[in-house]
């Protein structure tokens, strides 16, 4: 009986022990597909800022520096309060132009 007894918790004590090794792989298995299913977002992240930094690098060929942008500005202002005075010659009402401001 006693030889019985020892044969059975042995027994026991191994389909523990099988069950807590199938339970470690199951969690294993589980980690490795959450790894690559994290790092398959990672690269999709990683291609998608890359694509978007791609797009800013051109874009930013495509704006003038903001100096150029204030000097159109003031040129342009310029010429809007200049053409009341050119305008006569302009419009080919007067051959010489008298009285304009030198810039």
């Amino acid at each position: 009986m006693f030889f019985f007894c020892r044969l059975s918790r042995r027994s026991v004590l191994l389909q523990q022990m099988e069950n807590h090794l199938r339970d470690r792989e199951a969690e294993k298995m589980w980690q490795v597909q959450a790894s690559d299913a994290a790092h398959k977002r990672n690269v999709a992240l990683r291609n998608d800022i890359e694509a978007v930094a791609e797009n800013l690098k051109g874009r930013t060929h495509l704006l003038p520096h903001p100096d150029i942008v204030n000097l159109e500005t003031l040129y342009w202002a310029s010429i809007e309060d200049s053409v009341p005075e050119w305008e006569p010659f302009l419009l080919g009402r007067i051959v010489t132009i008298q009285n304009v401001t030198k810039y």
